[in-house]
């Protein structure tokens, strides 16, 4: 069972990760991907149908990257396509790339999404451009773009994230929560100062009953739980006092800031690695690095 939730994501770059890679047995393709595609789709397809569907499409590798994604766009539901895209693996990464140019933010949330289960440092590049991209537009492609360069871990996305830390969270814009996350991901000790700029300012309150917390308040405090979670994964000993809090009053809808079981369990855990033979290598490691 994978001990890191939906609100949290994967485990952690240093983490044993699961990577792309294509099928093993070669099998010639002998129907249209699109074929394929609608037979993964239909739910009157027995299992074992749709299991040699799975193994002609992906045999086709990058060809069969557009394809899949133009049946995403046109059908705006979930089949599949991330597992897919992720076991065609790098193969996968340069047309993938060259759609998310042009495609909408479903495609590009589902796209952005196998990029980082992928994880090849050649997506970087394109989504840290992203990343920088302004106006309220591009919010979720910002959002997607950190979770996907969270879930790759390469270091050299790091400045970027922390430029966008302290902003965002404005509105439908929750970049600067999705930037503390992948920050705790990558793991790199030179984000620990811009993330302690972010829990420092914690304040645990009860909400009296009856009176509506802000929306933009709420999305705020919810960026304090990640840069904690990330502070822990980072071996910083600070947050231990308040992990303990959040989890001790999670599920309880009047303190703030407000966490659910499931960020509980992704906060225990957190609160387990900084107290582990793990949490002591990453303070020696920092300590000797200054």
């Amino acid at each position: 069972m994978n001990i890191w939730n939906r609100f949290f994501g994967n485990a952690p770059a240093d983490a044993a990760v699961q990577r792309g890679t294509s099928v093993p047995e070669h099998i010639e393709p002998t129907r249209p991907a699109k074929q394929l595609l609608e037979l993964l789709d239909t739910y009157n397809a027995n299992s074992a149908e749709k299991e040699a569907a799975r193994k002609e499409l992906l045999s086709m590798g990058g060809m069969a990257v557009d394809p899949i994604l133009d049946f995403l766009e046109s059908k705006h539901k979930l089949f599949g396509e991330v597992e897919l895209l992720t076991h065609i693996g790098p193969p996968a990464v340069e047309p993938i790339l060259a759609r998310l140019q042009t495609c909408e933010w479903y495609t590009f949330m589902r796209a952005t999404e196998a990029l980082g289960k992928i994880r090849d440092p050649r997506a970087v590049p394109f989504l840290i451009t992203q990343l920088q991209g302004t106006g309220w537009r591009n919010a979720k492609q910002r959002e997607f773009s950190a979770n996907a360069l969270g879930e790759i871990g390469d270091a050299s996305a790091v400045p970027a994230l922390i430029a966008v830390l302290e902003v965002g969270d404005d509105g439908n814009d929750s970049t600067g929560l999705a930037a503390a996350k992948a920050l705790g991901k990558i793991a790199d000790p030179t984000a620990i100062e811009p993330l302690m700029k972010i829990f420092r300012p914690i304040k645990f309150s009860y909400c009296p009953r009856g009176q509506a917390t802000p929306e933009e308040m709420e999305r705020g405090r919810q960026r304090i739980v990640a840069a904690a979670w990330s502070l822990a994964l980072l071996g910083v000993r600070e947050v231990e006092d308040a992990l303990q809090t959040l989890i001790a009053h999670a599920g309880d809808p009047y303190w703030l800031p407000q966490v659910n079981d499931e960020q509980a369990d992704g906060l225990r855990n957190a609160l387990k690695r900084l107290r582990s033979p793990m949490g002591k290598l990453s303070r020696v490691m920092r300590r000797s690095a200054v």
